[in-house]
């Protein structure tokens, strides 16, 4: 295997790997999204829906910067794939 295709074979694992932490971070999001419900319904809970809300707002945060990553790597190992330069 020469060179090219060890570093288009690396950047297509990453890409997945990091395919598969979006839907796990998804799964985290909205499972707390779900807690983050629940504990608004009970006056004696507000503090923990906020830490439920923080925790969700970060993992949806997580997902959108892994999302732009995995855009970027894509579109890059596609130009390469091509002959350009990327």
């Amino acid at each position: 295997m020469n060179k090219r295709n060890v570093v288009r074979e690396v950047a297509s694992d990453a890409i997945s790997q990091i395919e598969c932490s979006l839907e796990r971070i998804r799964m985290l999001s909205a499972s707390l999204h779900v807690i983050k419900g629940q504990l608004k319904q009970s006056p004696d809970f507000e503090h923990l829906a906020e830490v439920a809300a923080l925790a969700a707002y970060s993992a949806d945060d997580w997902h959108n910067i892994l999302d732009c990553e995995r855009e970027r790597l894509t579109e890059r190992l596609d130009a390469q794939a091509a002959g350009g330069n990327a």
